[in-house]
């Protein structure tokens, strides 16, 4: 057993040093492959070609006449996928069993442990590769080099800990795994760093993903724009087009990350076709894209201005579908994300869920939709913040086929100031739209969907179950002058049913009074004239400690007004819960 096991032993090691010695190149059926029979290979390489037969598991190459058995110790060892031993032995071999397959090595790496050999798989700082990853050399040929020596079907990119200095690094293989040892939250710690060298021009990028590549997938590393002398900046450190996938990096630099899944003419439309996941950014991010995820990432905008932009593609566009779920997106102006912008195609079904979304400054919207129409929009779920600027909009959307915004809550250090600022606001509707139980701490909540009749022109509708505008608002006075609660402008050609539910409450040497009132007004403007009350302010409910206190509604210009009218030289804090109905 021990004279099989040394065998074995020296089996791997020459092996391992036979793939250093005949580096896996762009040639048919070269590198490692899993057949029932190794004559099932139609265009073996000499040296080049190894074979795991599944008949009798044992490992072959082939000579150029024949296929050699290279196990002599026996068939490789068998494992599932997730019972493959703890890595930390360089080259060693084995194969996994069950519904993943293929042959596996041993990296000797803390990540990836192991990696299947199938496609091919490269160290970046092998002898015959050449990158030094010493954050002083330029290793943007040993790079070029490494894709080269990937079989035409990808495989895998090993990188060690280290910095790499690399500039337009090309990956325009299908199908091409680039894996690190990790990132840290500060890019100068991360154990594996791509960064441009010295002199990098501003159009240079440090990754590059030609159109027509697919499969990109980056993992366990740090991307920077940043040139080692702290002066050169790169325009875009990821530019990848195709099906790019980004998992576990750090994206760093503040400057645009690009996506763009756009193949003219050739169907790149997937369930999948690219996304960004668990990774950090501090930048800004364009997606151009059919089917992308952007989930569970730290997004830190960086600078002023907007933090994801969503461009839309220029084919196929009515299956172009963005999510962006579950994240944290943080930005020092507005908006955080913008849907779209003047003259760009439009993106189709886009779905913002589950965010915590921040702006720092600004005087836009957190969230923005322009020019081109939008077929189908999901805003739910999200907390959103303005932390300082005055914002006139948490969302601000026209040209929405249809639309649910639904469970939001909003939170704001700067008040909503009166007139058109709200915290929804919605123009040139069409199709079916919900807004539902959105609402929170500093920002009432409505729209203008409801004050433009291009909303019922274009065949939008609202339905009964969303058809009321809620809002809660509050108001302190100090004395006997009537003082507008709320105000909710009436339209040319209008019905306006309102209806408010208002409590106040004031502490006369230590006692609480309490008031509390319902009242309910209509209201109708013909054409352009003035508008008029229909009837009486129906009072359907009057309970108070302060006889001389009251609540009406009334019309003021155009407006239609939720009045309170307190004591002199008392202190009252006024609460409603308003209701309005237009038609």
């Amino acid at each position: 057993m021990m004279r099989r096991g040394l065998v074995h032993a020296l089996f791997l090691a020459v092996f391992v040093a036979a793939l250093i010695a005949h580096p896996v190149q762009a040639a048919t059926d070269v590198g490692l492959y899993q057949r029932a029979a190794c004559t099932q290979i139609a265009s073996p390489v000499a040296d080049k070609t190894y074979c795991l037969q599944s008949s009798d598991g044992n490992l072959y190459k082939w000579s150029g006449t024949a296929w050699v058995l290279l196990s002599p110790g026996g068939p490789l060892p068998g494992y599932t996928k997730a019972g493959l031993p703890t890595a930390g032995q360089a080259g060693r071999l084995a194969r996994v069993t069950d519904d993943i397959g293929g042959v596996w090595m041993d990296t000797g790496l803390t990540n990836p442990g192991w990696v299947n050999l199938r496609g091919g798989a490269v160290l970046v700082t092998d002898p015959a590769i050449g990158a030094k990853c010493d954050g002083a050399t330029d290793d943007s040929t040993a790079f070029t080099t490494a894709v080269t020596r990937l079989p035409s079907i990808g495989g895998t990119i090993i990188l060690p800990p280290g910095t790499c200095l690399v500039k337009n690094w090309t990956i325009s293989k299908n199908h091409v795994r680039v894996v690190g040892q990790g990132f840290s939250w500060a890019a100068a710690g991360s154990p594996t760093m791509l960064r441009p060298p010295n002199g990098v021009l501003a159009t240079d990028d440090t990754i590059r993903s030609p159109i027509g590549t697919f499969g990109l997938v980056l993992e366990y590393l740090a991307v920077s724009a940043d040139a080692p002398n702290g002066t050169d900046f790169a325009r875009t450190a990821v530019s990848a087009a195709g099906e790019p996938k980004l998992h576990h990096v750090l994206l760093q630099g503040g400057v645009a990350y690009s996506f763009d899944t756009v193949v003219s003419g050739t169907p790149a439309d997937s369930a999948d076709s690219g996304g960004i996941f668990d990774s950090v950014i501090y930048g800004s991010v364009r997606i151009k894209a059919s089917n992308f995820l952007f989930r569970r990432n730290y997004m830190n905008g960086g600078g002023a201005g907007t933090a994801i932009t969503l461009e839309g593609k220029d084919v196929s566009a009515s299956s172009t579908e963005i999510w962006i779920v579950a994240n944290t997106i943080e930005s020092y102006g507005t908006p955080v994300i913008k849907i779209n912008t003047a003259g760009l195609a439009a993106v189709q079904q886009v779905a913002i869920e589950n965010n915590r979304i921040q702006s720092s400054a600004g005087t836009g919207a957190l969230i923005s939709q322009l020019d081109a129409s939008v077929k189908g929009l999901s805003i739910r779920g999200n907390r959103i913040r303005s932390a300082g600027g005055t914002p006139t909009r948490a969302i601000d959307l026209s040209n929405v086929s249809a639309a649910d915004i639904s469970g939001n809550t909003f939170w704001f250090i700067t008040e909503w100031s009166a007139g058109t600022k709200a915290p929804i606001n919605l123009t040139t509707l069409g199709g079916s739209i919900s807004i539902d139980q959105n609402g929170g701490d500093g920002g009432d909540v409505e729209h203008a969907g409801y004050r433009s009749h291009s909303l019922i022109s274009s065949g939008g509708s609202l339905g009964t179950a969303h058809s009321v505008v809620r809002r809660g608002v509050l108001v302190t006075t100090t004395n006997a002058t009537p003082t507008t609660l709320f105000a909710v402008a009436t339209d040319a050609s209008e019905i306006l049913s309102l209806k408010a539910r208002v409590l106040s409450d004031n502490t006369v040497a230590g006692t609480l009074n309490v008031n509390d009132y319902e009242r309910m007004a209509t209201f109708r403007r013909r054409a352009a004239g003035a508008p008029a009350q229909v009837g009486t302010t129906t009072s359907i409910h009057t309970a108070e400690d302060d006889a001389g206190a009251d609540v009406g509604i009334l019309i003021s210009g155009n407006d239609a007004i939720v009045q309170v009218t307190g004591i002199a030289a008392t202190t009252f804090n006024w609460k409603a819960d308003v209701e309005y109905l237009r038609k």
